[in-house]
């Protein structure tokens, strides 16, 4: 089994523990919302293991977004949703956190209270933007990269994670440098298939499944669920022998 065919099988065996995860938490509930009508979780539901979980969902789909794209070539576009699970899963790994003496830091309730904020206040006005406190990524990824478990050190992690975070960035906004990237005798905007950076791309996605099951096998451990720890740590195994990515 190639690479690119392998992964697609992890992403599913992810989906499945995702899936069979969901059904330990609150269920949300149909409610109206001026014309419209939306599903919540009730308020004293709002933990940040489920805050946790959601974010599982937002990367589960943002990765098959990615083997989507790759099939027709869009390179940068799978850049731009990398991006995404980079954070989504930084939120995972620092609502988990024990930082300080109080354990949850104000950081943590900040950031969990913007999660569940919602954009509008008053159906139909698109102006009823609520104020809300935020904490900045470069303060996650600090905070993220400052446990000292890891053997690397903080300070190599931070500048690790900014790095990566930076030239990402290049693909959401569009720097010159990622744009002249799609250019090969001619300007590539229908995707890059039959080109090197697909290879690049498939292996660099590499990372990105990795880095999912880490987080996933975190939000199983913090549910109690030691039945999916156990086969994530199955499949965790698998795939960095695999891969080599550990």
């Amino acid at each position: 089994m190639n690479l690119f065919l392998y992964m697609q099988k992890i992403i599913k065996d992810l989906e499945d523990i995702l899936l069979d995860l969901q059904s330990g938490f609150p269920s949300s509930h149909k409610e109206t919302f001026g014309d419209i009508f939306r599903y919540r979780h009730l308020k004293n539901d709002r933990s940040d293991v489920l805050a946790s979980f959601l974010k599982m969902v937002r990367v589960l789909s943002l990765l098959n977004a990615c083997v989507v794209l790759i099939k027709h070539g869009f390179v940068q576009e799978v850049y731009i949703l990398n991006r995404s699970i980079d954070e989504a899963t930084d939120d995972v790994t620092f609502w988990a956190m024990c930082i300080g003496d109080q354990k949850t830091s104000k950081a943590q309730i900040i950031h969990l209270k913007d999660f569940y904020q919602e954009p509008l206040t008053t159906p139909g006005d698109p102006l009823s933007i609520p104020k809300r406190q935020s904490i900045t990524r470069s303060q996650i990824q600090d905070l993220v990269a400052g446990d000292d478990s890891y053997a690397e050190g903080p300070k190599t992690m931070k500048d690790v994670s900014r790095s990566i975070y930076r030239i990402f960035s290049g693909y959401v906004h569009g720097s010159y440098a990622s744009i002249m990237e799609l250019y090969g005798q001619k300007f590539h905007t229908r995707g890059m298939l039959n080109t090197p950076r697909i290879s690049e791309c498939i292996g660099n996605l590499t990372n990105y499944v990795y880095r999912t099951i880490l987080a996933l096998l975190l939000v199983a451990s913090r549910s109690g669920r030691k039945d999916l720890v156990d086969r994530l740590v199955e499949i965790r195994d698998d795939f960095s022998k695999r891969t080599g990515c550990a």
